[in-house]
């Protein structure tokens, strides 16, 4: 936390290089605040223990430094900044607020301005005035805490009025500034709104304004003996020298000019092995960052050396298993901080083995973290009504195919039961068997049921495949989702980085990149998730065949890129070459067949199981598979020599630099050469898409809250859908790097069906 804090201080001092610099915190105990309203911040979480312990010591050195440090019972914070802000704005001063509270906002006018660290700490900051802020909010800053009032404030538990969101509040004090003048004119609103109002009341909403939300602006006895005391504060520097050599803080004695050695183990094993100078040496960069997000203020994630990340890069599939056993044993040691710092200090030497492979950290993987934290925060909204008929309907359905099955065969039996589907199809009903499980049973599979379907008699395996399909539906995706929504309808979903043996990331509770894809119940689910704000819409953007053209430039294969430089139909392309006809001739089936090869070599696929997907004899497939390399060579010698050489060096390795070792893949024979044919190029369009990821986050329009492998989607007024659509098939083609004529399709609308 302190070499977060002081990261973010010494940036903006040095951007605005102010006179005096006033830094408030809040004092142990209850305010004025709780006083009034027992149930005040009732339900805020009190701050972590291993960051408590540090308040002390950051708020002396910060003292030293030279900066007026204030900590007032009674009070809050806000208060005592809005105290100096006043102040300091009486005696003619310019103040700057920085902070991310947005009740601050109430502070802005002549002579104050306000910095809103949110999004991307000190560097992202949102330098707001009043026509800034009325700009965004459609209201003058002095209606800040009307606002407040009407909507409510959840992180301080303070209700507002229900019923009146962000954007009808806005709308309603764009025309009647105060709560005065909303009350006085309430004849003039609709009736639905009016009854909103009038159930709360003019004096519940104004108790609310003036004694919860208000900030107080008397905290000092005397404003100008207050100020000159602040300007007329000097550093200590040998103490903050000695104080900062204690503590390790080799950037802050940087920025004081200092020569003064640091201390501490953790530094000199940080230098020793070329760690971050002065960056944060953390456990679980993602876990930390989203549960004290201050400490990264002002922080470029490239100067965080992450013990998750490192581990998982130098170990991709073996990082989820054993970095919770790993971790356990550093909490536990004697001196975790010396533990730790050890323990990376031996990785990052690992990591530099590797060409490549410290870029992928700096350049690709720790710059990530943040920006997925952002998106499981913005989440997406679930709409309760089409979900509550898409849950409905299916169990409607579900009821008739069970009535059904019992006049079709005469008899009761559990439809999710392997056993008693089995016996009820190859006992009661006498259909032939043709696969057996591991366990020596007769398989009900659904390639088994599908099988069975196309007979004459196959009524009821077909009810049976409709019965599991829909059950997935109801008891997979519908019901799981509903419950996924916090109060207020909004599903948030945690993404992992560092969970895939690829790079590929992946989203779980609940994992909204496995929401089914086609079909009318697909369509129903994705219809009912919508833009968290109203009057938002979605623009989306995929990569269009990106493992194909990541696999054109691997190999060379100039049949390949020529066909995507000039942006031929590849399958159609590809139909032309193996089967021998002009591309005008390619039938359905042709094409259909040659997608098949295309994307079944991206997973190692043979011949057997282009026979079991194209339905025809093995013989066949062989003859296809053969006529496709005789056509393109460069794709056959790629793929042998890309797992000869992961084999010979002990690793597969994508184009950046990822690796993943060869001997801790858990597969063996065909499933492990399908693996390291698979990971060079899934993984390097796992690191364009990562790379895309983040530069959206910090240069597009809107919100980005989704990543489905291929596939970017952002959340934006409609008025920006054009420039947030633009923006992201720039920044998706520019992130291939070497990897060229990517090509990006865009779509918008206002529910994930439409995307």
């Amino acid at each position: 936390m302190i070499v977060g804090f002081t990261n973010m201080l010494f940036r903006v001092q040095d951007t605005l290089t102010p006179d005096c610099t006033i830094i408030a915190f809040d004092a142990p105990g209850k305010t004025f605040r709780h006083e009034i309203y027992r149930d005040y911040k009732a339900y805020r979480k009190p701050i972590a223990e291993e960051l408590k312990i540090q308040l002390p010591i950051l708020q002396e050195l910060l003292r030293l430094l030279g900066n007026n440090v204030i900590v007032r019972e009674g009070v809050e914070a806000d208060d005592v900044v809005a105290s100096s802000a006043r102040a300091v704005q009486a005696a003619g001063y310019e103040a700057v607020v920085l902070s991310a509270d947005k009740d601050l906002f109430q502070l802005i006018g002549t002579g104050i301005t306000m910095m809103r660290t949110v999004k991307h700490g000190v560097s992202g900051a949102e330098v707001y005035d009043s026509g800034a802020f009325q700009a965004e909010f459609g209201f003058m800053p002095s209606s800040m805490a009307d606002y407040l009032a009407i909507i409510g404030d959840k992180s301080d538990n303070v209700k507002g009025i229900a019923g009146i969101g962000e954007i009808g509040a806005k709308k309603i004090l764009a025309v009647y500034p105060t709560l005065e003048d909303i009350y006085a004119n309430i004849s003039k609103f609709s009736p639905s709104t009016r009854k909103k109002l009038e159930a709360s009341g003019l004096e519940h909403a104004q108790w609310t304004r003036d004694d919860l939300i208000k900030l107080r602006e008397n905290v000092f006895a005397d404003d100008k003996t207050f100020l000159n005391e602040c300007l007329n504060l000097a550093p200590d520097i040998p103490a903050a020298e000695d104080l900062a050599a204690r503590l390790g803080l080799a950037r802050v004695l940087k920025h004081m000019g200092s020569d003064k050695p640091v201390m501490t183990r953790a530094i000199e094993s940080a230098q020793k092995f070329r760690l971050p100078e002065c960056g944060i040496i953390t456990a679980d960069f993602k876990t930390e960052h989203r549960s004290s997000p201050g400490i990264f203020a002002g922080m470029d994630a490239k100067d965080v050396w992450d013990f998750k990340t490192a581990y998982y890069l130098l170990h991709p599939d073996e990082a989820g298993a054993r970095f919770p056993e790993i971790l356990d044993g550093i909490r536990q040691a004697e001196n975790p901080a010396k533990t730790l710092a050890d323990i990376a200090g031996s990785l990052e030497a690992q990591i530099h083995e590797y060409e490549g492979l410290d870029s992928v950290m700096r350049d690709i993987d720790l710059p990530l973290i943040p920006v997925l934290n952002q998106m499981e925060a913005h989440g997406v909204r679930i709409s309760p009504q089409k979900f509550k008929a898409v849950q409905d309907d299916l169990e409607a359905r579900i009821t008739e195919i069970e009535a059904s099955m019992i006049k079709e065969t005469g008899v009761r039996i559990n439809l999710n039961s392997t056993q008693q589907v089995s016996w009820l199809l190859f006992d009661r009903l006498g259909f032939q068997p043709t696969d057996m499980t591991k366990n020596k049973a007769y398989s009900t599979n659904n390639i088994v049921l599908e099988r069975l379907s196309l007979l004459p008699n196959g009524t009821v395996p077909r009810l049976i495949l409709e019965h599991r399909e829909l059950s997935k539906m109801l008891t997979g995706f519908v019901i799981p989702l509903q419950k996924a929504a916090d109060n207020e309808g909004i599903i948030h979903t945690t993404f992992e980085a560092a969970a895939t043996g690829t790079g590929r990331l992946s989203s779980r509770d609940p994992n909204l990149q496995n929401i089914p894809a086609f079909g009318q119940w697909a369509e129903k689910i994705k219809a009912g998730l919508v833009p968290v704000n109203d009057g938002n819409i979605f623009v989306a953007a995929d990569y269009s065949q990106i493992e194909l053209r990541v696999l054109a430039h691997l190999s060379g294969e100039e049949k390949l890129i020529d066909a995507f430089r000039n942006k031929r139909d590849i399958h159609t392309e590809t139909a032309s070459w193996v089967f021998g006809v002009i591309p005008e001739m390619v039938t359905p089936e042709l094409r259909r067949a040659a997608k098949m090869v295309n994307f079944g070599l991206l997973y190692g696929m043979t011949a057997f199981g282009l026979a079991e997907r194209l339905s025809i004899p093995q013989k066949e497939a062989k003859g296809i598979m053969a006529r496709y390399f005789e056509a393109l060579p460069n794709i056959q010698s790629f793929l042998e020599g890309m797992v000869k050489d992961a084999k010979a060096r002990g690793y597969a390795r994508t184009l950046a630099g990822r690796i993943r070792p060869v001997k801790e893949i858990p597969a063996k024979n065909q499933a492990l050469d399908r693996a390291l044919i698979n990971t060079p190029v899934q993984g390097t369009a796992a690191d364009i898409a990562r790379r895309a990821m983040t530069e959206y986050a910090h240069n597009g329009k809107g919100e980005l809250f989704l990543q489905v492998h291929d596939s970017l989607v952002c959340e934006c007024p409609e008025s920006i859908a054009d420039d947030a659509a633009e923006a992201l098939r720039e920044i998706m083609t520019a992130s291939g790097g070497e990897v060229e004529h990517l090509e990006v399709g865009l779509k918008r609308g206002k529910s994930l069906a439409d995307v």
